[in-house]
């Protein structure tokens, strides 16, 4: 009876220590799911970890371990987080959990940036798990890993996806939002504009809504439907009360009335803007600034402009660009008030600051009027000399022409006449009428000055053999003079006046080529042959120079061109624009009929003053006579150019 009563005794306690062990155990798991639903999720693993170290044999172990993964999820603990869900996964295969540990697996490698894995383990999870209730959930994260892949098009067509099939889901919202920024990235803004819209109209509370209408206006402006998006930044300011969002605004209203070219609206808008923004934040100061000095200046209210140009030369040279086009503005205006030393202060600035600027050329020279203007002529001279030694490959004529001007207000003579000798010698190189009389007379007047007389007479010649009327009556008076002086001095019978100087300039030939079919061997030869007997010929001959194409101007064009009659205004004079007095170019074709004949059109342009005569030949060619021919037809070019005199 006894042992009756204490083996009953013993399996009450056994069945009292089960239940209180049983739920000891429930308590622990519920502690840690209170953890974690208040966001504790260090305390939620650390709750999940014991109960899984004190019961590794109970059933409910699987919910332990993806409790634990989700609270080092959280936690930004991802190795661990994935290491317990990579322990659910293997000890228990196939478990009714493994579609939620798939899940979050994704969730950890998407926090990895390792995006093709996580698209990789939500495909797969999709093709194992295709109707199960997390496949929103797994639509929503695809998604997003192809958007941080960039794969934007496969983005937009997921969130598409969602959108259709759960259009009353939780993530309907951020679909939408998701997709509009995938569609913006592939640049498809209208697309992109009615996702927000869309947005916009069916979640009017909703806490992205502002934003969204930031985007949706910066999405109409990029296919320039401006008054919409107007109309949503005025709305955005009036409504809410967020300072971030309002600036952002207002900077967007004031690109949109640039592009309208509303002066007066961005002017408002931007000297607004100027009294938001952080007052140590120079750079966004210095945009602003420079904007109210472009609109006032582009309204003609100058001296407002200038005020504003002056603040940032004063103040804002950290921002080179709009620096530099300050000092540049400031320079050209004080020079149109006639304010000489302001515009050498903002001048000298400039050239100082921004020697690699575009404009910098642009000041130099205006730096260099405002020298010789105020009578400094040797700071002129000085700052001249250094530009056309910086420029000397694409210095003008008229440069070396100036700057002689101003060494013989200096009475520097030898240091004029090496310029007047330089810029004579680029005038006849590129043929410029106008510009080889302007060398000429500075050389008269030099050597005149130099007690040179012969070569001021010589000089004489040569420009009245070009054009007697370049000086005035009074002048020429003076010159002739001059000239029967030289004679009487030096014993000069009339009989021996006849100066070579006089007599008919050579006249330059340029060989344009010859075309031909590619892989035609005899015409090529052919046109070998005629383009080096042409330059030859006319190299050797006594009244032509060849003339190199390096040296000439427009010459692809005029053989191109057939409607000489209308030629471009900037062309003329032609003689002295394009650099050669005779164009010549042909075509060498073969004979349909006959495989042993060449077919030469030959052309001759004659370039004058103020027309262009086109000569055209056709020649027929036995290719047995080739090694000949090509001397005849040259001949016979130079014969009929001979035969053609040039007007002056």
């Amino acid at each position: 009876m006894n042992l009756r009563k204490n083996s009953l005794f013993f399996y009450s306690f056994f069945l009292c220590l089960f239940a209180v062990f049983a739920l000891s155990c429930r308590e622990t798991v519920r502690t840690a799911d209170d953890y974690y639903a208040a966001k504790r999720y260090d305390r939620a693993a650390e709750e999940y970890r014991q109960f899984i170290k004190d019961n590794p044999k109970l059933l409910s172990l699987p919910n332990a371990y993806l409790g634990l993964a989700w609270s080092e999820y959280q936690l930004g603990n991802y190795p661990e987080a994935e290491g317990a869900v990579a322990i659910l996964m293997t000890r228990y295969p196939g478990h009714y959990l493994e579609p939620q540990a798939r899940y979050l697996k994704a969730h950890i490698l998407f926090a990895q940036r390792k995006f093709v894995e996580c698209s990789e383990e939500l495909e797969d999870f999709l093709l194992k798990f295709p109707d199960n209730s997390l496949v929103p959930d797994v639509r929503v994260l695809l998604a997003r890993s192809a958007a941080a892949q960039l794969r934007f098009a496969e983005a937009a067509d997921e969130y598409k996806m969602y959108l259709e099939r759960y259009g009353n889901g939780p993530y309907v919202p951020a679909a939408l939002i998701g997709r509009a920024k995938a569609l913006e990235k592939s640049a498809k803004w209208q697309e992109a504009a009615e996702t927000l819209e869309e947005f916009i109209k069916r979640f009017p509370k909703h806490l992205e809504r502002p934003q969204a209408m930031l985007d949706l206006a910066r999405y109409k402006m990029a296919y320039a439907d401006y008054s919409s998006a107007e109309n949503l930044l005025l709305e955005l300011i009036n409504v809410y009360s967020m300072p971030d969002l309002t600036l952002s605004a207002q900077k967007m209203l004031l690109d949109i009335y640039d592009a309208e070219r509303k002066i007066d609206d961005a002017a408002n808008i931007a000297r607004n803007l100027l009294g938001l923004i952080d007052p140590r934040n120079d750079t966004e100061a210095a945009k602003l600034v420079f904007r109210l000095a472009q609109y006032h200046a582009a309204r003609g209210d100058t001296s407002v402009a200038r005020n504003y140009f002056r603040r940032i030369a004063e103040r804002m040279d950290f921002d080179s660009a709009k620096h530099a086009y300050a000092l540049f503005w400031l320079t050209i205006d004080e020079m149109s008030r006639g304010n000489r030393e302001e515009a050498l202060a903002f001048g000298e600035r400039f050239l100082s600051l921004y020697p690699s600027n575009p404009e910098y050329e642009k000041i130099d020279r205006i730096i260099i009027d405002v020298y010789f203007s105020a009578g400094r002529t040797a700071d002129g001279a000085a700052n001249l000399e250094t530009l056309l030694k910086r420029e000397w490959s694409t210095a003008a004529p008229k440069d070396f022409y100036r700057l002689a001007s101003s060494y013989i207000d200096l009475k520097d003579y030898n240091s004029a006449m090496r310029n007047v000798a330089e810029g004579l010698k680029r005038s006849e190189r590129a043929g410029d009428t106008p510009s080889i009389l302007s060398g000429l007379y500075h050389s008269m007047i030099l050597n005149n000055l130099l007690g040179n007389s012969a070569k001021a007479v010589e000089s004489w010649w040569r420009l009245k053999s070009i054009s007697e009327n370049y000086v005035t009556v009074s002048e020429k008076v003076f010159w002739d003079d001059m000239e029967e002086q030289f004679y009487r001095e030096n014993r000069i019978t009339p009989q021996m006046r006849e100066r070579s100087q006089f007599s008919e300039e050579k006249q330059k030939v340029n060989v344009e080529g010859f075309e031909w079919k590619l892989g035609d061997i005899s015409a090529m030869k052919l046109s070998n042959s005629l383009f080096m007997t042409f330059a030859s010929s006319t190299q050797a001959n006594q009244d032509f120079e060849y003339a190199p194409k390096s040296l000439t101007n427009y010459i692809d064009e005029m053989v191109r061109m057939h409607d000489f009659d209308n030629i471009p205004d900037t062309w003329y004079p032609l003689r002295s624009s394009i650099g050669a007095d005779w164009i010549v170019h042909g075509r060498i074709t073969g004979d349909e009929y006959d495989t042993n004949i060449l077919i030469l059109d030959l052309r001759l342009l004659r370039v004058d003053y103020e027309k262009i005569f086109p000569f055209e030949y056709s020649y027929k060619i036995n290719l047995s006579e080739e090694p000949t021919v090509a001397s005849r037809i040259v001949r016979e070019s130079i014969d009929r150019m001979r035969t053609y005199k040039p007007s002056r």
